[in-house]
């Protein structure tokens, strides 16, 4: 920007001095005026910049781009208007005084100097009144009043000098000193606006109506507006507006700074509170902040989407209780149908039978053997005898068969039992694993939820889990004796099984010997010897069956003892299933009351609060987070809001104002309530810029209005008139304003004046407006006669004079106008409009109206005392 206005500057320059040459050429008809002009004031600008500088560097006086344009516009303008005045009365006074050239210089400075001083003092006032603004940008253009007060310096010196040096060659080629002509216009205007003043002045008013309430009063504090498209800067900026909402290009700042730091659940809560309210608020797009990084919320970091995977967590856990419950079922059913032992009796009964026949066959073997022994004689007994074995031995080979099938279908129903124990083992395992972690899962809920720590169910729930972990834990350290001995009840029976095998052999080899002994019974003289050998054999295995069943009974007592303790074991193991089965029920049900009170948390507007983990917290990803948004002291947090308008924009401000407005109360009550917030970026600059500004206008407006209406009353001598004067001024301030604003805000294509317009269009208006009233005030006081008479012929006489400086000083600021920059173009538009305003409407029709009315009103008052 600073470039920018310089290379404008540079070309400023060359314009207004042709502009000026050509004007000055075309009212003196001289080439020599305009150099001398030009240079007067050229010396006035070098020296007064120069002058500027200086205190710049000295004593670090404001300076802006601004304060050099309106430099070049002022000291050209009314150096130039100044000069026409000085030029115009010397010419006139030569006429007068015979072409004496130091009694015409003498005289022209006695009036039109004077005039050019009282008018340079007023102007001074006015711009050195700035000096009192709190905004350095307008302190800085009150180095205009050192400019002017060189300017008139440089007036008063240099220009006698070329009078009194040139003399009648400073007008060459002209041959005529009869001074300006009269103001035709002027005087027509005045005389009629004297001759019928409330025609005037309410003519007057209704066109100042018009355009005062057409103004809005309402600024544009967007700053694009003064940078051309051609610039990148300008282009990023509109490529962002044109692909996301327009406060990428200048997001708006939240800080929030706390005694405290802000980086535990306490903080973060309130901060994501705070963010949550202002993303809600009307005018805001997405608000970024160390709670939501993305400009969104991070589920996991709230209650209800936390109570909602603890739910699902709980549901399958209920899931899992639920097939842990049929299972244990199931096994106390299977060991409710394996608690008959009467089976078992009735082998160990049948044994002693078998014991009982087979002790009877070994004393019917002896007397065989005997019989044998005693030879032929028993030869029929032996056969009767035989017959007797062989039905006895097929009884108890039968019998045999059916106890060792007994034996082994009871062998292979034990054997079953294993796998029973280890589903079982299997099961307890798995129920204490469920009820440790319904424990781990019930403890983090209570602590990350201290207010269940009060809830009976909850406490209930961990209570259960806790007895039931105690039951099972005992259960499960007494399945391994009770393994033990089921394998040791087993072994038994394999035992007995491999006796009634060696007992079942016995009994086919009996079977045998019986058959050989019933076929030989015929060869029973012939064989006995074999007989009696075949008996004794038959005696010797009966004893060895004897033997083995006893060894069967005794291992099926041991077994029907161990079954025995089996049995109340199992009725131990039946209770404790029993009350684990109920002790899972109790649990699934809390386990459902508790799903039940979390839906119901989740669904509540408690469950939307942010809570963080801690070890989420001091997670590496949230640390980025808080790195970026945060101090590194922790204290002080960043908010970053997206605006939906264009930073820049007015509506921008009422957002940000709105939000301001909203911030105090938003953290009442809150753990933010006693820490500091400030709003930063474009539209809080511009606010504050709004505030500033406004306070400046209205303290200098007061100010220059209590300088310049003294300096009035000192020069004019009259207090009406001083008010009419200012009061003119500022009314042609205010129309102004109204018509720029219909002239400019559309073909420029903004939205209001530029925020610094009204500033400095007062400034230029009111100084430049009070510098024509004094030279028409002091023509004023140079006539003789009543106030009507005086008014009327003073417009006519300085009337061209006015008309031909608004000229200038009107060419100075169009140069403005090509600058391209919005807020010299207003102002330059606004001066003009003024200008029209002061040359055809105020000074020759509103004040000769308002004198004359004045005058009028002081007659009637007189005439009114003369009749009393």
């Amino acid at each position: 920007m600073t470039s920018f206005f310089t290379v404008y500057l540079e070309g400023i320059i060359p314009i207004a001095v042709i502009f000026i040459l050509v004007i000055l050429i075309i009212i003196f008809r001289s080439p020599i005026i305009p150099v001398i002009s030009l240079l007067t004031v050229g010396i006035s600008y070098v020296v007064s910049l120069a002058i500027v500088g200086h205190l710049v560097d000295l004593f670090n006086f404001p300076f802006s781009n601004f304060t050099q344009v309106f430099m070049v516009v002022i000291l050209f303008g009314i150096g130039t208007d100044y000069n026409i005045l000085l030029y115009t009365r010397f010419k006139e006074e030569l006429s007068r005084q015979g072409g004496d050239v130091l009694l015409a210089t003498k005289t022209t400075f006695r009036t039109a100097g004077r005039t050019v001083l009282y008018s340079g003092i007023a102007v001074f006032i006015g711009f050195l009144a700035l000096m009192l603004a709190k905004f350095q940008l307008y302190q800085a253009t009150s180095s205009v009043a050192f400019a002017v007060a060189v300017l008139i310096v440089v007036l008063n010196t240099l220009n006698p000098f070329f009078m009194v040096v040139l003399g009648k060659k400073m007008f060459w080629p002209s041959k005529k000193f009869e001074g300006h002509a009269d103001s035709r216009l002027w005087g027509f205007l005045s005389r009629n606006a004297a001759s019928r003043p409330v025609l005037a002045i309410i003519l007057v008013a209704v066109i100042s109506i018009l355009f005062l309430f057409s103004y809005s009063n309402r600024l544009s504090y967007n700053d694009l507006f003064e940078v051309n498209n051609n610039y990148t800067s300008k282009q990023g900026i509109n490529l962002i507006m044109d692909h996301y909402p327009p406060g990428f290009s200048a997001p708006t700042t939240l800080v929030v700074q706390s005694k405290q730091s802000m980086d535990n659940q306490t903080f973060l809560k309130a901060l994501d509170d705070l963010t949550d309210k202002v993303s809600k608020m009307d005018g805001v797009s997405v608000v970024y902040s160390v709670t939501r990084p993305t400009g969104t919320k991070i589920k996991e970091l709230y209650i209800n989407d936390q109570a909602d995977e603890l739910n699902q967590g709980i549901g399958k856990a209920n899931n899992g209780l639920g097939t842990i419950n049929e299972g244990l079922s199931s096994a106390a059913g299977q060991l409710q149908s394996s608690n008959d032992l009467s089976d078992v009796q009735q082998l160990i009964d049948g044994t002693s039978q078998l014991q009982e026949g087979v002790s009877a066959l070994g004393k019917a073997m002896n007397q065989v053997t005997v019989g044998l022994n005693d030879g032929r004689k028993g030869a029929d007994t032996l056969k009767n005898g035989l017959a007797t074995l062989r039905e006895k031995v097929d009884i108890l080979s039968k019998g045999t068969t059916e106890l060792h099938q007994g034996y082994a279908d009871l062998e292979q129903g034990l054997g079953s039992f294993r796998d029973t124990f280890k589903s079982m083992k299997t099961a307890i395992q798995g129920a204490l694993d469920a009820y440790a972690q319904i424990e781990s899962s019930m403890t983090r809920l209570i602590t990350n939820h201290p207010e269940l720590q009060q809830d009976e169910d909850a406490v209930q729930i961990i209570a259960i889990a806790q007895a039931a972990q105690s039951d099972l834990n005992k259960l499960y350290t007494q399945m391994d004796p009770l393994m033990v001995q089921y394998n040791g009840a087993l072994g038994s029976f394999k035992e007995a099984n491999k006796a009634l095998a060696q007992v079942n052999e016995g009994l086919t080899r009996v079977t045998s010997g019986v058959g050989q002994l019933k076929v030989g019974a015929g060869e029973l003289s012939a064989g006995l010897v074999n007989g009696a050998s075949g008996s004794r054999q038959i005696a010797g295995k009966t004893s060895e069956v004897e033997k083995g069943l006893v060894q069967i009974n005794q291992g099926q007592n041991q077994l029907l003892t161990g079954l025995n303790d089996l049995q109340a074991k199992m009725g131990e193991l039946k209770s404790g299933l029993t009350a684990s089965t109920k002790g899972l029920t109790d649990v699934s049900k809390g386990l459902g009351d508790a799903q039940e009170y979390l839906g119901n948390l989740g669904q509540s507007d408690a469950a939307k609060s942010f809570y963080i983990p801690k070890e989420v917290l001091t997670g590496e990803e949230f640390q980025e987070s808080l790195e970026t948004y945060m101090s590194d002291d922790r204290k002080t947090a960043e908010i970053s809001i997206i605006l939906t308008d264009n930073p820049y924009s007015k509506e921008a401000m009422d957002v940000v104002q709105n939000l301001s407005n909203q911030l105090n109360t938003a953290l009442v009550g809150t753990d933010l309530s006693e820490a500091k917030v400030a709003l930063g970026g474009v539209p809080s600059q511009n606010l504050d810029l709004q505030k500033l500004a406004g306070g400046d206008l209205s303290r200098t407006s007061m100010i220059m209005l209590i300088g310049i209406g003294l300096i009035l009353l000192v020069i004019i001598r009259s207090f009406w008139q001083s008010v009419i004067i200012v009061g003119s001024l500022f009314l042609t301030y205010y129309v102004a304003l109204g018509l720029n604003e219909l002239l400019v805000v559309g073909p420029l294509n903004v939205d209001y004046l530029s925020w610094n317009v009204p500033f400095f269009s007062l400034i230029m208006i009111v100084t430049l407006g009070v510098d024509y009233s004094i030279f028409l005030m002091m023509r004023y006081r140079e006539i003789e006669g009543d106030p009507v008479h005086k008014i009327t012929e003073a417009s006519r006489n300085i009337g061209g004079v006015v008309i031909s400086a608004a000229v200038i000083l009107g060419g100075t600021f169009a140069a403005l106008i090509p600058s391209g920059v919005v807020t010299l173009i207003e102002v330059a538009v606004s001066v003009i409009i003024g200008l029209v305003l002061l040359s055809f409407v105020m000074l020759p029709v509103l004040l000769p109206a308002l004198i004359s009315l004045l005058h009028k009103l002081a007659k009637w008052g007189s005439k009114s005392d003369e009749n009393k």
